[in-house]
């Protein structure tokens, strides 16, 4: 048989393919003889599956790195954000912890500066303190010597100056030193003094001298020389 002959059997000839999509009933009969043989009928669906169904599992796996490739982008956002807040209450504590500082700086200075000006104003008190103790101690020692037109000795003798002015002297005796009393040098004409006694001059004779405290005498003169006369 040559090829032209060979060709024109394949050519007349027809294949006829079974149709395997086709639903098959199944009977008591069929299926006691598909038990009976152990066969099964094949799975003819997929025959049936249209191409998104055929290919939907391809773009579940296309989509699936997609979504983890999202997820990891989301998480990493969130990290960064998290970093960020972070940063920024870090940040915020050091500036608050510096104002902190800054504040109890302030405070502290002004603490050294009023425990300075209270012991400046303690040292000033207590320098008024003395003054006053001083005025007062002034103020008895005055009441106790108290003013010449108003004696105020122990002395009930009272003598008024009549030819002064009269040198105070620390003794009964001309050639004494000379003193103060109530900060005056001599008795002056109208004064009155409270003498404690009279005392009769040791080296001239006929001068007397009026005492009106210890350490402190005038010259009240002589009998026919009166410089000091004496009150009723």
């Amino acid at each position: 048989m040559d090829k032209t002959e060979e060709s024109k059997i394949f050519e007349t000839e027809t294949v006829t393919i079974p149709d395997f999509v086709e639903d098959k009933t199944e009977t008591p009969e069929t299926a006691e003889k598909d038990s009976s043989t152990g066969y099964s009928d094949p799975d003819l669906s997929i025959f049936k599956m249209t191409d998104e169904e055929l290919y939907d599992d391809d773009d579940d796996e296309q989509d699936e790195p997609s979504e983890r490739k999202r997820g990891g982008n989301v998480s990493l956002i969130l990290c960064v954000i998290a970093m960020l807040l972070l940063l920024a209450t870090s940040i915020a504590a050091v500036y608050y912890a510096y104002k902190q500082h800054q504040a109890y700086v302030k405070a502290n200075a002004g603490y050294l500066q009023l425990q300075a000006n209270e012991s400046a104003y303690k040292k000033q008190i207590a320098d008024k303190d003395a003054q006053i103790e001083e005025l007062n101690k002034q103020i008895e020692e005055l009441k106790t010597n108290s003013s010449p037109s108003v004696p105020s000795e122990t002395g009930k003798l009272v003598y008024e100056i009549v030819s002064g002015p009269i040198q105070f002297r620390s003794a009964p005796d001309y050639g004494s030193p000379t003193t103060t009393y109530n900060d005056k040098e001599k008795a002056l004409d109208g004064e009155r003094y409270q003498v404690m006694e009279i005392i009769d001059d040791e080296v001239d004779e006929g001068r007397q001298w009026a005492k009106i405290k210890d350490g402190v005498y005038f010259c009240i003169g002589f009998p026919n020389d009166v410089w000091a006369k004496k009150v009723d």
